[in-house]
């Protein structure tokens, strides 16, 4: 009887080990901006600008990179963005994806600045 407890024990041991270890919702919160935000950092310290782009999770917390298209050389970001928008809000709607991120290079006035910073 005593080694079926010890068992009983180690099981209900690792039970609770396994669980701890499942990430966080905040964890899986913020994979997607630790997967977009590299990919901007890099694209704009090698070309000073980007098209928008951006990523999303599927359920089994599968994270996939999405760019958007309206066959256009030059598009104006906001065509883009609206794209990528509409494509996560209906995937969301589905539930084929449970989060997305739509990324985007925008420049804003600095604290303590009265101008945008150039490129």
């Amino acid at each position: 009887m005593p080694v079926l407890r010890c068992l009983l024990i180690l099981l209900m041991v690792v039970s609770i080990a396994e669980a701890k270890a499942m990430p966080s919702p905040k964890a899986h919160c913020e994979e997607l901006p630790n997967s977009v935000l590299p990919i901007a950092k890099k694209l704009l310290s090698t070309h000073g600008e980007f098209y928008p782009f951006g990523a999303s999770m599927k359920s089994d917390c599968a994270i996939g990179q999405n760019m958007a298209y309206d066959s256009r050389e030059h598009p104006p970001s906001q065509p883009l963005i609206d794209l990528l928008h509409g494509a996560f809000a209906a995937d969301g709607k589905t539930g084929a994806i449970i989060a997305s991120a739509v990324v985007y290079d925008v420049r804003t006035v600095p604290p303590g600045e009265t101008e945008k910073p150039t490129p």
